[in-house]
C-alpha cells in the first residue's frame, strides 16, 4: 500500500513538472490587439507530412522539422509591430496597430487555409508572408481576390511578377532573375565552362534553374546535366542521379533548392556512393545553412548566394532575455534551443538538461549564461528573411503614416483624394505601398521598384575552417549589377584542389597547333583536340579552326606558326652566290687585262695575226658574258625575266659569229682553194656585217618570242612544302630553237677550223677554236638533260657553271696562249720567226699562197697577206 502511494506521488510530481514545463514554454501569444491589423503568414517548419488516406476522414497534414530561421522571421514581424507601437522609429499617432499571425505547414494547401483565415478578419488591412514561392503562388491569387496588399519576404519566383494575377503582391526581395544572372556571372568570373545544375522539382527550383541555364547559354557556358529532385520521396531517382554524378567529371554544381530538401540525407547518400568532392554553389534557399554540410566528403567547398541583410540587434536582445525565452516562445523553439545549448562546447551551463528552463530557482550566473547562449543561438539562426520581414512591416506602417498625413487634393487616389485612415479600405493601401519611401533603422533608404520588388543586393558566403567548426564569411557581393569577389578569401579545399579554384572544364584546353573537334550530340564545351593538318596552324588555345598558311608559307612541325618558304634561288648572301660573283669578277678583270695587253702589243705579229678588231670585240662580248652571271642571282622579277628572255644566249651567238668570221678570214688567207658560196671579196669586206646579222637574227627571234609568249616570274607554290621555286617561264621551244641555231654556227666553226688545221704554229687560232667548239659541244650535251630535269638552284647552278666554263675556256684558249708568247716567248713574236715557221711548214705548197688578194684585206690582215705574198714569190723563184 505504501509502495502504491509512493508510485502515485511520483506520477503526480512528474505530471506537475510537465505542467510547469508547459506553462514556462507555451505561454506565447502570436497576436497583438489593435484597431488595424497586419496579418502574418509564416511557416515554422521545413516540411509537412500528409496522410492522403480517405478511409478515416479527410487528409491530415502534420508540420515536421522545426526550422529556427523561419521562427525568427515570424518573430521579427511581431517585434516590428511592437517597436511601431512604442514609436521607436515611426509615429502613427493615435492609430492602434495590431498583429495577427497564422502559422501554416510548409505546403500550398496549408498556406491557402492560413490565408483565408486572415482574409476573413475584417481588421486585417495588409499581410506579411514568409511563404516560399510554391506556397506564395497559391496565396497570391487569394489576397488579390480580397484586394489585400501582401508583402512576400522570401518568395523569389519570377512567376510572381505577373500583375494580372498577383495584383496586390509586393516583395522585399528581388526575383530569381537577378539571382540567376548573378550565378551565371560567377561562373563566367571563375572561368567555369562545364558545370552541373540541380534544382528541386517545384516552382522555385524549376523556374530558377531554367533562367540560370538560359543565362549560361548566353555566356557560352555548358551544363553537364540538368536534374530536378523531388522535395519529398523520390529516393530512387535521387540515387540514380548520384550514381551518374559519381561517374561524372563535373567539379562545380549549382544547387537550386531550399531547406524543404533534406540536404543531410542527400549529401550522406552521396558520400555512401563515393561521390568525389565537389564545389557546390548554394542559392539563397540554403546558403545560410551551408556551413553544416562541410562535414561530408563530397563537399569540398560551398559558395552561397544570399540576399544581403541588415543587422537587427534589438531583435536578438529582445528574444534572448531570460523571461522572454521561458514565457514567450513555442515548445518547438525551446526544444531546439535547449538541445543546442546543452551540447554547446563554447558555453558550459551547470546541470544543463531538458528541464533547465522550467526551474524557478535559477541563479543569476546561470541566467547570464543562458542569455549568452541564446544570443549566440539566435545570431546563427537569423538570416536575411528576418530583415526582409522586419522592413516589410515598416513599409506597411509608413504607408499608413502617409495616409495619415495626406492632404485633400494631393492624395494618390483618383482626383487627389486621400483615404480615410479611420475607415480605410484594403485596396486603398496598394497605391500608397507603391510610392512608399523611408529610411530604415540602419539609415538605408527603402522603396519599391516599378516591378514591386527591391533592388537586387546579394552577398556571397563561404565557409572558413576554424578549430571549433566552420564559420560563414562574406567573400563577395553583388550590387547595382556589379560583382565583387575576394578571390584570396575563398576556401577551395586544399586536399582536393590544392587551394585553387577548380577548372570546371569538360576537356583540357586544346594547345596551339591543334583545333577543337566537337563531339556529335554534345555541347560545345566537350570536344577533342585534333592536330592541324597540312599547311595549317593555330596560334591560340581552343582554336575552332586551323588557319591556312599563305602560298609562300609553310607550317612548322608544331603547327603553331607559318614560316616563309625558302626561295629556291641563289640569294646575294649565299656562299655559292658569292663564289659565282668572285669568279665572274676574276673573269671580267682577266678579260680587261688581256684587252689591255693586246692593245699595248697591237703592233706585234701575234696580235696582228689574231686581228686586233676581232680580238677587242670578242673581249667585249666575253666581258658582257661574265656579267650575265648576275642575272642568275637573287629573286627574279618580271622585268628581269623579260631582259633575260631578250638577251639570253646572245653572248654565245655573238662569240660563235666572231669565230666564224675569224676562221673564214684565216682560211681564205692560207687556203685560197676553199670554195664558199658567199663571195670572198664581199665576205672579207663585210665580215662584221655577218657577225651583226648572226647576232641580230638571234635577237629578233628572242624579241618575237617575248612578244608571243611574254616572260614573267613563276612562283611554284605546290612544288614543295618548305621550298618555293621562283623562276622565269622559259619555253622549251625557245631553248630548242636557240640550241639548234647555235649548233649550226658551231658546225660552221668546225668546218673552218678543220680547214685551218695545218696552219703554222703561230697561227693556231683555228685549233684553239676547234677545241673550244669541241668542249662547248660536250657542255651542250650535258646542258640539255640539265635543262629538262633540273630545277631551282640546281638548274641555276648548271647554267652559271656552263656559262663560266665556256667564258674561261674561250678566254684561256684564245688569249692566254698569245699572252704567253708576248711575255714569255718574245723571240717567237717576230717577223723573222714568222718567215722561218712558214718556210718550215712542209705541208704548204707555193702555189697555195700565190695571188692572195692583199688589196682586199685591211689592217692586220693586209699586213699578214703581204708577208705571205713575199714568201711565196721567193719560193717560186727558187723552184
Amino acid at each position: 500500500m505504501i509502495f502504491l502511494i509512493f508510485f502515485c506521488l511520483l506520477v503526480l510530481s512528474y505530471q506537475l513538472c510537465l505542467s510547469v514545463g508547459a506553462v514556462c514554454s507555451s505561454n506565447v501569444s502570436r497576436n497583438i490587439d489593435g484597431e488595424i491589423l497586419i496579418g502574418g503568414i509564416f511557416p515554422l517548419h521545413e516540411r509537412s507530412d500528409v496522410n492522403t488516406s480517405w478511409t478515416t476522414g479527410p487528409p491530415t497534414e502534420t508540420c515536421v522539422d522545426f526550422y529556427t530561421p523561419y521562427y525568427m522571421a515570424a518573430a521579427a514581424a511581431r517585434f516590428a509591430v511592437l517597436e511601431i507601437k512604442q514609436k521607436r522609429y515611426i509615429d502613427l499617432g493615435d492609430l492602434k496597430l495590431g498583429y495577427n499571425e497564422q502559422e501554416f505547414c510548409n505546403s500550398p494547401v496549408s498556406a491557402a487555409g492560413a490565408t483565408l483565415n486572415l482574409t476573413n478578419n475584417s481588421k486585417v488591412i495588409a499581410i506579411v508572408s514568409g511563404a516560399l514561392s510554391s506556397s506564395m503562388i497559391t496565396i497570391g491569387p487569394i489576397v488579390a481576390h480580397y484586394s489585400i496588399a501582401t508583402i512576400a519576404t522570401w518568395a523569389t519566383s519570377e512567376m510572381l511578377t505577373d500583375k494580372n494575377i498577383y495584383r496586390t503582391l509586393f516583395r522585399t526581395v528581388s526575383g530569381d532573375q537577378s539571382q540567376s544572372l548573378l550565378l551565371a556571372q560567377m561562373a563566367e568570373y571563375f572561368g567555369w565552362q562545364w558545370v552541373g545544375a540541380i534544382g528541386t522539382d517545384d516552382t522555385y527550383g524549376r523556374n530558377g534553374l531554367r533562367m540560370f541555364i538560359d543565362e549560361l547559354k548566353v555566356k557560352n557556358i555548358c551544363v553537364a546535366f540538368e536534374t530536378y529532385l523531388q522535395v519529398t520521396g523520390g529516393k530512387e531517382e535521387r540515387d540514380k542521379f548520384l550514381e551518374k554524378l559519381n561517374a561524372s567529371t563535373v567539379e562545380v554544381i549549382f544547387f537550386y533548392t531550399t531547406v524543404d530538401q533534406d540536404l543531410d540525407d542527400f549529401f550522406q547518400t552521396a558520400d555512401n556512393l563515393g561521390v568525389s568532392p565537389k564545389v557546390w554553389i548554394a542559392t539563397d534557399g540554403w546558403a545560410d545553412l551551408s556551413r553544416y554540410f562541410y562535414k561530408y566528403k563530397c563537399v569540398a567547398s560551398v559558395l552561397g548566394v544570399t540576399i544581403s541583410d541588415k543587422p537587427l540587434p534589438y531583435l536578438v536582445d529582445h528574444l534572448s532575455k531570460y523571461d522572454t525565452i521561458r514565457k514567450h516562445n513555442s515548445i518547438q523553439f525551446l526544444d531546439s534551443f535547449v538541445k543546442w545549448m546543452c551540447d554547446n562546447q563554447s558555453i558550459t551551463i551547470p546541470n544543463c538538461s531538458d528541464e533547465i528552463l522550467c526551474k524557478e530557482d535559477v541563479d543569476n550566473k546561470t541566467i547570464t549564461l543562458i542569455e549568452l547562449a541564446a544570443k549566440e543561438y539566435l545570431y546563427y539562426a537569423t538570416n536575411y528573411e528576418a530583415y526582409t520581414t522586419y522592413i516589410a512591416v515598416y513599409a506597411i506602417a509608413q504607408a499608413l503614416k502617409d495616409i495619415q498625413e495626406c492632404n485633400d487634393g494631393k492624395g494618390l487616389l483618383d482626383g487627389g483624394d486621400c483615404p480615410d485612415i479611420n475607415n480605410l479600405e484594403r485596396w486603398q493601401l496598394v497605391t500608397y505601398l507603391e510610392k512608399v519611401n523611408f529610411t530604415d533603422n540602419n539609415g538605408s533608404t527603402f522603396q519599391f521598384l516599378e516591378n514591386r520588388q527591391t533592388a537586387p543586393s546579394y552577398i556571397i558566403l563561404n565557409g572558413k575552417q576554424l578549430d571549433e567548426g566552420v564559420e560563414l564569411v562574406e567573400v563577395g557581393s553583388y550590387k547595382h549589377g556589379y560583382l565583387d569577389i575576394q578571390d584570396t578569401a575563398i576556401y577551395w579545399a586544399n586536399e582536393t584542389y590544392n587551394g585553387k579554384k577548380p577548372s570546371a572544364i569538360c576537356n583540357d584546353d586544346c594547345k596551339a597547333g591543334t583545333r577543337r573537334h566537337y563531339i556529335e550530340n554534345e555541347q560545345r564545351c566537350c570536344f577533342r583536340c585534333l592536330p592541324c593538318s597540312g599547311n595549317t596552324i593555330s596560334n591560340t588555345t581552343n582554336a575552332d579552326t586551323c588557319l591556312v598558311c599563305g602560298q609562300d608559307q609553310y607550317a612548322n612541325n608544331n603547327r603553331t606558326i607559318c614560316l616563309k618558304k625558302s626561295p629556291d634561288v641563289f640569294l646575294w648572301d649565299d656562299s655559292v652566290s658569292i663564289i659565282f660573283c668572285i669568279v665572274s669578277v676574276v673573269g671580267s678583270l682577266a678579260t680587261v687585262a688581256v684587252s689591255c695587253i693586246f692593245y699595248k702589243h697591237r703592233s706585234t705579229p701575234v696580235v696582228k695575226a689574231s686581228s686586233l678588231s676581232h680580238s677587242f670585240v670578242l673581249a667585249f662580248v666575253l666581258f658582257f658574258s661574265f656579267q650575265m652571271v648576275y642575272f642568275y642571282i637573287g629573286i627574279p622579277t618580271d622585268t628581269l625575266c623579260k631582259v633575260k628572255s631578250i638577251i639570253g644566249g646572245l653572248n654565245l651567238t655573238a662569240i660563235l659569229g666572231i669565230f666564224c668570221a675569224k676562221l673564214y678570214v684565216i682560211v681564205k688567207i692560207f687556203n685560197n682553194k676553199l670554195n664558199f658560196k658567199i663571195p670572198t671579196k664581199l665576205f672579207y669586206r663585210y665580215s662584221w656585217m655577218l657577225v651583226a646579222a648572226i647576232t641580230a637574227l638571234h635577237l629578233a627571234f628572242n624579241v618575237i618570242l617575248e612578244i608571243a609568249i611574254p616572260s614573267h616570274v613563276v612562283h611554284d607554290y605546290n612544288n614543295s612544302i618548305t621550298i618555293l621555286p621562283i623562276f622565269c617561264n622559259e619555253t622549251d621551244a625557245g631553248f630548242i630553237v636557240t640550241n639548234i641555231y647555235q649548233l649550226i654556227l658551231s658546225l660552221m666553226c668546225f668546218i673552218f677550223a678543220f680547214r685551218a688545221r695545218n696552219l703554222p704554229k703561230n697561227f693556231q687560232e683555228a685549233r684553239f677554236i676547234w677545241f673550244i667548239m669541241f668542249t662547248w659541244c660536250i657542255l651542250g650535251i650535258f646542258s640539255i638533260p640539265a635543262h629538262f630535269t633540273a630545277a631551282g638552284k640546281l638548274k641555276i647552278c648548271f647554267q652559271v657553271i656552263f656559262l663560266l666554263l665556256f667564258n674561261f675556256l674561250t678566254l684561256s684558249a684564245f688569249y692566254f696562249s698569245k699572252c704567253y708568247l708576248i711575255y714569255f716567248r718574245p723571240d717567237k713574236n717576230t717577223r723573222e720567226n714568222l718567215r722561218k715557221e712558214i718556210r718550215e711548214q712542209r705541208t704548204y705548197k707555193p702555189s697555195e699562197y700565190s695571188g692572195v688578194p692583199t688589196t682586199t684585206l685591211s689592217g692586220d690582215e693586209a699586213s699578214l697577206g703581204r708577208e705571205l705574198s713575199e714568201h711565196n714569190n721567193v719560193n717560186h723563184k727558187a723552184k
